[in-house]
């Protein structure tokens, strides 16, 4: 698997559900992360992190988005004027 190539290059990534030791950022002993590729449709793909330490219960997720957005999908901006 090469993390460095685009998603959409990275085929074998793609509905696959990795788990790996990572460091605990809090205590520094060993906890394990989770990481899967989701595509959503007519919007882009979505990267879905988890990490959580059994020594001393911290836990994270995190969401990050990959891809590009498809030639459907919108872009909506919404500017709030103070009065």
């Amino acid at each position: 698997m090469d993390f460095n190539k685009p998603l959409e290059e990275n085929e074998d990534l793609k509905g696959e559900s990795f788990s790996f030791p990572t460091s605990c950022h809090c205590c520094y002993k060993d906890g394990f992360s989770r990481m899967c590729i989701v595509s959503v449709p007519f919007f882009k793909e979505l990267i879905i992190m988890a990490f959580t330490c059994d020594h001393c219960g911290t836990a994270t997720s995190e969401i990050k988005t990959g891809g590009e957005i498809s030639e459907k999908g919108k872009k909506i901006t919404l500017n709030v004027l103070k009065i």
